[in-house]
């Protein structure tokens, strides 16, 4: 594959991101200025969860990725795929209903609302996943962005619409959500015909193959999953024992440092697919690349912390709480975008989904620990906090180090100099003045690219 088609993926799918960028923004900083908090929180519950709801497809579409990412959509054999799909649909929508007749008649208020909600969430999001991968790991990447594209967009004017009229009930947001991922589906079902609409064959042998497909997918699914329950076991804590509207004040946090997030989404969305296709012997060279000048960029990205202080503080006074929680999050913007981009990306590459798996779940366990530990003995928000940056980064280390062994680098340097401006961010944001330590922190950076080219140059089997 030639790299000027990889830049150009990239750069259709940074158009995409511009408008989920878009989308964020009114998501993260314009609706919680005209909904109560407590409205906030109950929505925020909804985003939680429903970011759960791909579990029920049992690591069927994570099977996908790995069996079928190196091939091209007219090479992939449309029937298997199809019954499949039919089938696994099916499966969902007995679970999506089974859920709403046990919600109307067993639990009432905001609870019942919510379950109705995540129940028909998990048809319509799984097919969108299904969808939107189909097209990702077949490297159609102007089909997967026209997908998101009317999905994003779909949502943002939802919720515009939505504030117009002055609506402030959490669930109308919801349902926004809702009706973008089932226009985006309807799309899919368009630019993937064939792998959607038809007869399933024999099902005895259907059946097998999804057997097949969710052993391969299965362990992924989870490795994926317990990297979410990192931060989300964290959220959930929280509302356990602080509340609704704590959770919400957290989640505006959350949300403030993922708004850093989403142009990398971007990236990686179109990296596995491609690494995929690329000579084996350039994946070492392709690792230093990345790794350099996303870590440079993203430790530079934290610099802004102050001016967006700022910012928050004069348009909602009344989430200015949300800003201190941020403060010890941000650093997470560096660590899960290399996770996102490079070791995840490797790590399935060169099919380590065992120890994918393993780390995963590891730190996972861990992070509920700790979070436990701060919750329950220390009582300290604070500590939650710095201990699910503190586990991102110990599983990116680990993850780094599994890596590195199938491309023959070291990291030895660069994980001490991180550490260090890692540490420095911190103690300049706190301990100095804001515009004192914003220059303080900027030089702090530009010293560690400088040191990172100096090492580089002179230590070439080191990424730094």
């Amino acid at each position: 594959m030639k790299s000027n088609k990889l830049f150009v993926n990239i750069g259709i799918s940074m158009f995409v991101q511009i408008v989920s960028l878009l989308t964020s923004f009114v998501v993260s900083l314009i609706v919680p200025k005209f909904i109560d908090i407590l409205d906030y929180s109950h929505w925020q519950t909804y985003v939680l969860y429903s970011s759960y709801v791909s579990i029920f497809q049992f690591g069927l579409i994570d099977g996908f990725i790995l069996k079928y990412s190196k091939y091209d959509y007219d090479e992939l054999d449309k029937e298997e795929i199809r019954s499949q799909l039919q089938i696994f649909l099916s499966f969902l929508s007995i679970i999506s209903i089974g859920t709403i007749i046990v919600s109307v008649f067993f639990l009432d208020g905001v609870s019942k609302i919510l379950a109705i909600l995540l129940a028909i969430a998990i048809v319509v999001k799984n097919h969108f996943w299904y969808s939107s991968t189909i097209c990702q790991i077949t490297y159609r990447i102007d089909k997967y962005s026209k997908i998101t594209i009317l999905q994003r967009a779909s949502y943002l004017i939802g919720v515009v619409i939505l504030l117009l009229f002055g609506v402030k009930e959490f669930y109308w947001f919801c349902i926004a959500d809702i009706i973008g991922d089932f226009l985006s589906g309807i799309l899919a079902i368009k630019y993937n015909k064939q792998l959607t609409i038809g007869r399933i064959k024999n099902v005895k042998k259907t059946l097998k193959d999804i057997v097949v497909n969710i052993k391969c997918g299965i362990t992924l699914l989870l490795a994926n999953y317990s990297t979410a329950l990192i931060i989300g076991a964290a959220k959930m804590l929280v509302q356990f024992k602080w509340g609704d509207i704590t959770f919400g004040k957290i989640s505006f946090g959350f949300s403030l440092t993922n708004l850093f997030l989403t142009f990398i989404t971007a990236i990686s969305v179109v990296l596995f697919p491609s690494l995929k296709r690329i000579e084996e012997n350039r994946l070492p060279d392709m690792y230093v690349k990345i790794r350099k000048l996303s870590t440079s960029v993203m430790f530079l990205a934290l610099s802004i912390y102050y001016p967006i202080a700022l910012f928050i503080n004069a348009w909602v006074p009344k989430y200015s709480e949300s800003i201190g929680y941020m403060l010890y999050l941000l650093p997470l913007v560096v660590f899960v975008t290399r996770t996102n981009l490079l070791t995840n990306n490797y790590l399935k590459i060169f099919r380590r989904e065992k120890q994918m798996f393993a780390i995963n779940i590891t730190f996972a366990l861990l992070g509920i620990g700790l979070y436990s530990l701060f919750a329950f003995v220390v009582e300290s928000l604070i500590g939650i906090l710095i201990s699910v940056v503190i586990v991102e980064i110990l599983k990116f280390f680990v993850s780094e180090i599994v890596v590195c062994r199938d491309i023959k680098r070291k990291t030895t340097i660069s994980i001490l100099l991180e550490i260090i401006l890692c540490c420095f961010f911190y103690f300049s944001m706190l301990c100095f003045k804001p515009l004192l330590a914003t220059i303080a922190y900027l030089l702090a950076c530009l010293i560690y690219i400088f040191v990172s080219y100096i090492t580089t140059k002179k230590r070439k089997t080191d990424i730094c």
